[in-house]
């Protein structure tokens, strides 16, 4: 008896690979393929050549940017307050000059990503995630997330999904917003001094964004006239003094997967 039921599983079993069917394509409407668009930056790939230690390297503004970042450094942070350090992992530091405000907004160069809430072109779930920590939690301004392309991110940005933090505030805001309106959520005690801290944000594809701190949902926003559907989307993150202090910024990764349609 126990041959004859193993016979049908294994019958059932190839029937469904000669079917080809994933579970992405079950999972996708009867007429639709659905696949993904995904970005990953382990910021492990920017070592120079002639450094054969792996673990430590300095690296300019102008290496990076070749390879797709767009920096945007403010006072007197130069090329030179950007390394990357445990070369075998791949993490960014970046060290600004000592005056208040001083630091760095980091942008992909192509707008890719978007919460078009479109019934026939979208439906596009996304995920985002980066893992990050800051030397000093109170005293400093960061962002993370998804915006459009701004020249100056140090007060935010007026369309996107993503993380804030202003200078002397222990609360980071999480924001989404479009056309400069918004809807933010106040969420105390995330950053400590020197502290990893992994930072998440989710969009169903139709209307619900969800905010994550290591791995805890703390916001939802669900307001769709404030989802920033009329625009594309690039990935961001930025640093800045909040004192004149030189303080530190480190980021292990950033990712970005999202469905789209063919």
């Amino acid at each position: 008896m126990k041959k004859i039921i193993l016979t049908f599983l294994v019958f059932f079993l190839l029937l469904g690979i000669t079917n080809g069917q994933s579970l992405v394509e079950m999972r996708a409407t009867k007429n639709t393929k659905l696949d993904f668009v995904t970005f990953f930056d382990d910021f492990e790939s920017y070592l120079h050549p002639v450094d054969t230690t792996g673990i430590v390297d300095s690296l300019a503004v102008n290496s990076i940017t070749e390879y797709g970042w767009e920096i945007t450094t403010v006072g007197a942070s130069e090329d030179t307050c950007v390394d990357i350090i445990d070369g075998m992992n791949g993490i960014l530091k970046l060290t600004p000059a000592s005056a208040d405000n001083d630091g760095a907004g980091f942008q992909w160069n192509a707008e890719i990503f978007d919460c078009d809430t479109n019934v026939t072109t979208g439906y596009r779930p996304l995920t985002l995630g980066m893992y990050v920590k800051l030397g000093e939690a109170r005293e400093s301004d960061f962002i993370g997330g998804l915006s459009i392309t701004d020249s100056d991110l140090t007060d935010g940005s007026s369309d996107g999904i993503y993380f804030f933090k202003q200078d002397t505030k222990d609360s980071v805001l999480c924001i989404t917003i479009r056309n400069s309106a918004g809807d933010t959520t106040v969420v105390d005690d995330v950053f400590s001094d020197s502290t990893w801290v992994r930072l998440d944000i989710d969009w169903n594809g139709r209307n619900r964004v969800t905010f994550r701190v290591d791995n805890a949902i703390v916001a939802t926003h669900t307001t769709v006239s404030l989802l920033p559907a009329d625009e594309l989307l690039t990935q961001t993150f930025g640093f800045w003094n909040g004192q004149a202090v030189a303080e530190v910024f480190w980021i292990d990764y950033f990712y970005v997967s999202q469905a789209r349609k063919e």
